[in-house]
């Protein structure tokens, strides 16, 4: 339920969501986990806010848990000038705050043991130069996953971007993040919480030399150090997509090279109508794909992807049940869309 006001300066409303389960969920007995939710209903209630004040909107929620912890998101968006953009957000989700399908802001995958500042500032220097960048701090006064002691972090971001023209696009990226994490040191009877420390470096350009054909080259670096050496990851990659009348073609070429799984390199990928695809590329190897989107008829539409992974010295991909024996996995995705 909604209310917003006359001039559309005002919006206030109030939401609930009730969740039951045929069976009592039960949380690993973990530490960590002393706070998380347990049992067959949740409850939550909620209030939203905006109002736009000449060039500030201010935003926010707060909600209620079934067990009474709350959780809270607020912030503001501030056009300063004309070349000029600031954000601010503060959240703070109780410890034992639950929230079953909450995806609100945050540094954690759950909205819960959080409270953080996040400050994002945009700069136009001139209409082909612009520099982004955000800073954000963040504390965990509980324990967490792989972090037996309450902790904070923080993380930046700066990009710098360069625009000559419609069809070109360069930008350079650094991005930052110190967090803390459990480290088995030998000689030592417990394990400490001690910070990591990592640096991701991306370079793209994106081209258009005629209107049928986009190319875009991306190169990425990431590092990694805890107590020990550094660690450090390459990814190259080349995008190529054509497009003409009802015909759309995409393709990638990729090398990536990561000394392991802290270094992983995530890098996007185009998919099928609605899919999302982000994957992670750590180890050796080469990675490909092929997209293809036609429209058959008025109504009838079809996608189809295949993409392949071939992982150096290795003699097997994944683990688990999505185990595969072999150095190379591939994937194929067919989607059709008729409109009615």
């Amino acid at each position: 339920m909604t209310y917003r006001n006359p001039r559309q300066t005002l919006s206030v409303g109030v939401t609930a969501l009730h969740t039951w389960y045929n069976v009592a969920l039960q949380q690993r007995p973990e530490l960590y986990n002393l706070f998380a939710f347990s049992g067959s209903q949740n409850t939550g209630v909620g209030l939203h806010y905006s109002y736009l004040w000449q060039n500030l909107n201010f935003f926010g929620e707060t909600v209620r848990s079934g067990n009474g912890a709350l959780g809270t998101v607020n912030g503001i968006l501030a056009s300063l000038s004309e070349r000029v953009e600031l954000s601010m957000v503060y959240r703070h989700y109780a410890r034992d705050f639950q929230s079953m399908y909450g995806a609100a802001f945050g540094e954690a995958s759950r909205n819960q043991n959080e409270r953080g500042l996040y400050t994002g500032l945009k700069v136009k220097f001139s209409n082909r130069w612009q520099l982004t960048g955000y800073y954000d701090r963040f504390s965990f006064p509980w324990l967490r996953y792989r972090v037996d002691a309450p902790s904070d972090g923080e993380e930046y971001l700066l990009r710098l971007q360069f625009m000559p023209g419609k069809t070109t696009l360069l930008y350079g990226q650094y991005q930052h993040e110190r967090k803390a994490r459990n480290e088995t040191i030998a000689g030592e009877a417990l394990r400490q919480v001690n910070p990591t420390f990592s640096h991701r470096y991306l370079l793209l350009l994106d081209v258009s030399p005629v209107p049928t054909l986009r190319l875009r080259s991306r190169v990425q670096v990431s590092q990694f150090r805890q107590s020990g050496p550094q660690r450090t990851g390459y990814f190259m990659g080349q995008d190529v997509t054509w497009e003409r009348n009802y015909t759309r073609l995409s393709a990638r070429y990729a090398l990536f090279d990561s000394d392991d799984y802290d270094t992983r390199l995530y890098v996007p990928e185009q998919d099928v109508l609605y899919g999302f695809s982000i994957p992670a590329f750590f180890g050796r190897g080469t990675h490909v794909y092929l997209l293809a989107q036609q429209r058959m008829t008025r109504n009838l539409e079809i996608w189809f992807k295949l993409s392949h992974t071939h992982y150096r010295d290795q003699r097997t991909v994944s683990t688990g049940l999505e185990q595969i024996e072999g150095p190379r996995r591939t994937d194929v995705r067919v989607q059709a869309r008729y409109r009615f």
